[in-house]
């Protein structure tokens, strides 16, 4: 698999085949040796170029020195694939394919060499096959998340070569108001109003007690992966920064501007006929759908107890010493509130330091490793981070939801409860959900394996993670104090736990 330029032996008439490493032809009869020319090796190199500009896998080519395979490979297997490289350069394909596959056979878990067969290859099989490889070997390989959307075909073949270009979307804002898609929420039976029960997880109409069917399966079910959706997002040529939408009413066709804090909601009701509206999407295709929803547990008569027994507890007795905390009057809302939740792949290294030798020791004793690094691999479920700003930190005070009572997401889940659109989208939330892993990590590896050791460091690398939007349910509470403060009480509507904020 080696570059097959020839040319024939001056000595014996036989073949000549040359190394371009050394620019040196030798005789493969007589072993005789003859040097590249300048010219020769001019015109070589502009050959080479010229085959490189014309293939399709310019951008895999320019990054195959690059290689991602972590573990020690062997001199062979590196220069088999080296060759195989060259060999996709010239455009034979075929004789790629072979080395690779040789290189396979040395290092079964070579991914470069998966990813190469994946490219090359025609059939769909082979190439998921060597695709599912990688990501067995890697789960966060971009490349083999690349290739696997454009045989899923979540990408286009054009919108892959740009990412692998590295091209990013051109951020525009949006000029004027953007058109919202929204579904009107009525009686499919009289065209009535629908709403819920009190806890949301049943949908029916008030007129003639029509009652809708929920969706069976999980709110899992939609769960996305984090490296696929970059790249999808990555993949589009305009990133689209809104600031109005115009959502279009279809019982009295009033057109009305969402501006604002109306902006970020999910649902709506027309001021002008009163009928109720859940936004679907916008013309700009930039609005995720929650994937579930958890019911509310809680009634509103429980969640005003727990306002009242919170109200009660010592330390807002010692707040009332120094000001007139009493409640002159009081609102209660129940919302669901957006939050993006993440499931993580970790590996975590973790580095400590051996205590058993002295410094004196440890100086005269030259093959002795006072630190040890170990790797562990370990799973994170139920990351959750707020996807809004508004009460963020009042509301992280009592967001420990059982996540796996959230069913599928339906319009008419929030028929009697408004909904919240998300402010903070996956992008901006993953920050935060990988901190949140790397706090746990340190946490749980942060004891050292021995009472002869210490723990230096702990670090945690995200190899994959998923995640899915979810509306939580909670009640809010404004306070009116007699001396004239607000605040504002948050109470989980599951669990009824209940925070309250400070006066203003």
């Amino acid at each position: 698999m080696t570059d097959q330029i020839i040319r024939d032996c001056p000595r014996c008439g036989g073949t000549m085949i040359l190394d371009a490493t050394h620019g040196v032809y030798t005789c493969e009869g007589c072993a005789h040796r003859l040097y590249e020319t300048l010219e020769e090796a001019q015109e070589r190199l502009r050959k080479k170029r010229e085959t490189t500009e014309l293939n399709p896998l310019v951008p895999d080519i320019a990054r195959a020195h690059l290689t991602t395979y972590s573990n020690d490979v062997s001199q062979r297997a590196r220069s088999i694939y080296d060759s195989a490289v060259e060999a996709v350069r010239q455009g034979r394909a075929a004789d790629a394919i072979a080395g690779f596959h040789k290189a396979l056979e040395l290092e079964h878990d070579y991914i470069d060499a998966h990813l190469w067969i994946a490219r090359l290859s025609d059939d769909p099989k082979v190439k998921r096959n060597h695709i599912s490889e990688v990501i067995a070997y890697d789960p966060g390989n971009l490349d083999a998340m690349r290739l696997l959307m454009v045989l899923d075909g979540k990408l286009t073949q054009e919108q892959a070569d740009r990412i692998a270009r590295g091209e990013q979307p051109e951020i525009h804002a949006a000029d004027g108001a953007v058109r919202v898609q929204a579904q009107k929420l009525k009686c499919p039976a009289c065209g009535g109003a629908l709403t819920t029960d009190e806890t949301g997880a049943r949908v029916f109409c008030a007129f003639c007690g029509h009652s809708e069917p929920l969706e069976q399966g999980s709110a899992t079910d939609g769960d996305s992966l984090f490296s696929m959706a970059m790249l999808q997002r990555k993949s589009q040529p305009v990133q689209w920064i809104i600031g109005e939408r115009m959502l279009h009413c279809e019982d009295c066709g009033a057109d009305r501007t969402l501006t604002a804090g109306m902006i970020n909601s999910l649902s709506s009701v027309c001021p002008f006929c009163g009928s109720k509206h859940v936004v679907q999407q916008d013309a700009l295709s930039s609005i995720d759908t929650p994937d579930g929803l958890i019911p509310f547990s809680v009634s509103a008569d429980d969640a005003k107890q727990a306002v009242r027994d919170s109200l009660k507890g010592v330390g807002e007795r010692i707040i009332s010493l120094f000001d007139d905390n009493r409640i002159a009057s009081a609102t209660l809302d129940g919302c669901f509130l957006p939050y993006w939740i993440f499931d993580a792949q970790l590996e975590v290294s973790r580095t400590e330091s051996d205590e058993k030798m002295d410094r004196s020791v440890r100086q005269i004793t030259r093959d002795y490793q006072p630190y040890r690094n170990t790797r562990m691999r370990d799973a994170l479920y139920d990351l959750h981070v707020p996807a809004f700003k508004n009460q963020r930190e009042l509301a992280r005070k009592i967001d420990d939801f059982d996540f796996a009572a959230a069913i599928p997401f339906e319009q008419g889940l929030i028929a009697r409860y408004p909904a919240a659109l998300y402010e903070i989208d996956f992008e901006q939330a993953s920050f935060d959900a990988r901190e949140q892993a790397s706090r746990v990590m340190r946490r749980r590896y942060g004891t050292p394996s021995s009472s002869e050791h210490t723990v230096v460091s702990v670090s945690t690398l995200v190899l994959q993670m998923s995640f899915r939007l979810l509306l939580l349910p909670f009640w809010i509470a404004t306070l009116i104090e007699r001396d004239g403060d607000l605040r504002t009480a948050m109470i989980n509507g599951q669990t009824g736990k209940t925070a309250l904020g400070k006066s203003r």
